[in-house]
């Protein structure tokens, strides 16, 4: 069955067929390139944006959820585009930020998964996505 994991580097190692080559070439195509050189002593990454979509648990409310956002950061290492609270539980957040590697995001579901389950996944923009489209299409 095909599978899909986030290393401690930060990258997505899938045994699914042609998702990595979609994604090397997304990549290419938006001009993504390496955030650090590979031989630099500290983790390496491509900056990608990605998608919080947060979704509240039973004990989540107004009175223990909102005090507690006000009071925190977002960690170093991500760079916010949007932060959006919803009228529904499902998602009752949503998240774009921009990051090298994974560590940050990481940090963002263990300061919050007592209140939601938190779901990260890459995405583009409408802009980025009709790019690479019409690129695919020539």
């Amino acid at each position: 069955a095909p599978e899909e994991r986030w290393t401690d580097s930060g990258t997505l190692r899938t045994t699914r067929p042609g998702v990595l080559r979609s994604l090397r070439r997304a990549r290419t195509l938006l001009g993504i390139r390496r955030a650090r050189d590979r031989r630099a002593a500290v983790p390496t990454g491509v900056v990608m944006r990605y998608a919080l979509i947060m979704r509240a648990k039973p004990n989540l409310t107004f009175a223990n959820g909102v005090p507690r956002r006000m009071k925190w950061n977002f960690p170093e290492g991500l760079k916010v585009e949007a932060e959006y609270w919803t009228s529904t539980q499902d998602p009752a957040v949503f998240v774009v930020v921009e990051a090298d590697e994974i560590g940050p995001l990481v940090g963002v579901t263990a300061d919050w998964d007592d209140l939601f389950d938190i779901t990260i996944t890459p995405c583009l923009t409408a802009e980025e996505g009709l790019a690479i489209g019409a690129q695919m299409g020539s």
